[in-house]
């Protein structure tokens, strides 16, 4: 009699895949614990199952509320989900202003081992990111970033606290010139989802290797 119940939940495990038996399954079970729950006059104020996926596809279980998660990034929860019946937006970006312009020679190497090697002369630029802001060492030599709109090819291995580009189709490069390293989807930019693709893994995480606290965050 001392102990207040607020609400109870469940998470639901496969409800962004095509195939929803076991997400009805698991719903269905999580329905049949509450039912035995009020048969024994434990009152559950509040009860949730609803993910972003959840939301998306399966109405019937929103019960009191729900979670949305990785939608409010404005991402879906994966590619077998209905992309139609709710558009999202995408509102998380990541910019950063280049540090440093110079030129290098043909022969002369970039960063850590040298992974890359120009074969002509190169307008290299630092942008000060790294894989201790959450930048994946995993996009060293084929991510790229977007400066004055344009795609500018990481060169070399990415670095705990920077990694360089190639400005050279950038007209007059300049200190202080802003990099949108993850886009919209409008900007040309790779969003999250496309470096969860170059990466093998899902946006999910992208978006969380962000929650660094030395990388500074603007909400709007």
């Amino acid at each position: 009699e001392n102990i207040k119940i607020e609400g109870t939940f469940s998470h639901q495990a496969k409800a962004d895949e095509k195939d929803k038996t076991t997400a009805h399954m698991q719903a269905d079970r999580f329905i049949k614990f509450m039912e035995m729950l009020e048969e024994r006059n434990v009152e559950i104020p509040i009860k949730h199952i609803a993910n972003s996926a959840t939301i998306i596809e399966l109405p019937e279980y929103y019960f009191d509320m729900v979670r949305p998660g990785i939608i409010l990034s404005g991402f879906y929860p994966s590619d077998e989900v209905d992309t139609e019946k709710y558009i999202f937006k995408i509102c998380v970006t990541l910019k950063a202003k280049v540090a440093n312009v110079k030129t290098i020679d043909a022969g002369e190497g970039v960063g850590y081992g040298h992974l890359y090697r120009a074969d002509k002369p190169v307008v290299v630029g630092t942008i000060p990111l790294g894989y201790a802001d959450g930048y994946s060492r995993l996009l060293s030599n084929k991510g790229y970033v977007v400066v004055k709109g344009v795609k500018c090819p990481i060169l070399g291995k990415v670095c705990m606290d920077q990694f360089m580009v190639d400005l050279s189709n950038v007209e007059s490069p300049q200190i202080g010139d802003v990099a949108t390293v993850y886009g919209d989807g409008t900007d040309g930019a790779m969003t999250a989802e496309d470096v969860a693709n170059m990466r093998g893994t899902i946006s999910y995480e992208v978006l969380t290797n962000l929650a660094v606290k030395r990388l500074p965050k603007i909400y709007v």
